[in-house]
C-alpha cells in the first residue's frame, strides 16, 4: 500500500490549481468501472433530476454548475467533516468520515442504483480533497465547490454537445 500513500503525498505537495484539475481528472477516472455495469444491465440512462433536464439550458447551467456545487459541498462536505470533526474519535480516523460523506453524497443522488454508485464515487473525490484542503488549513469549502463545478460544466458541455 505505499503506492497509495506516494499518490496521496504528491496531491498533498502539488500546487492548488494543479491539485483541482487532478481531481476533476480523478472524478472521471473513479466512474470508469461503472461502465461494464450499465453494459451488463443494458441502462443507457443513469437516471437524473428530471426536474432539471426538462429546464431550460440556461436554468440547467445554473442549477448544475453553480447551485448544486456550492449546496452541495456545504450540506455532504462541510457539515459532515465540521459534525463528526466534533468528536475525538472521528479526528484521528479521517477515512471514516470521508467515506461517510461519500455516502451521504451517493444517497442523495438516489436516481437510480447506478447513479448512486456514482455518486458515492464522486463523493469519495470530493470528501478527499476536501479533507487534504481541511488539513491544509486552506479553504477547503472554495476548493471542493471548484472541483465539483468544473467536474459539473464538463458534464453539461458533453451532455449539450454529444446529447449524453
Amino acid at each position: 500500500m505505499k503506492w497509495i500513500k506516494d499518490i496521496d503525498e504528491y496531491f498533498r505537495c502539488v500546487p492548488t490549481y494543479k491539485f483541482i484539475i487532478l481531481m476533476v481528472l480523478l472524478s472521471y477516472i473513479v466512474v470508469v468501472p461503472l461502465i461494464p455495469l450499465s453494459i451488463l444491465f443494458d441502462i443507457d440512462d443513469m437516471g437524473g433530476a428530471d426536474a432539471i433536464r426538462e429546464s431550460s439550458p440556461i436554468m440547467e447551467f445554473v442549477l448544475v454548475v453553480i447551485i448544486a456545487p456550492f449546496l452541495e459541498t456545504l450540506l455532504f462536505q462541510t457539515s459532515i467533516f465540521y459534525v463528526f470533526n466534533k468528536f475525538s474519535f472521528f479526528k484521528s480516523r479521517s477515512l471514516i468520515v470521508i467515506i461517510l460523506s461519500a455516502l451521504a453524497f451517493g444517497m442523495a443522488h438516489n436516481y437510480s442504483l447506478l447513479y448512486i454508485m456514482f455518486g458515492f464515487l464522486m463523493g469519495l473525490v470530493l470528501a478527499y480533497a476536501y479533507h487534504i484542503y481541511l488539513e491544509k488549513l486552506e479553504s477547503s469549502y472554495k476548493v471542493v465547490t471548484l472541483i465539483h463545478s468544473i467536474r459539473n460544466l464538463l458534464a453539461f458541455v458533453l451532455g449539450c454537445v454529444v446529447g449524453i
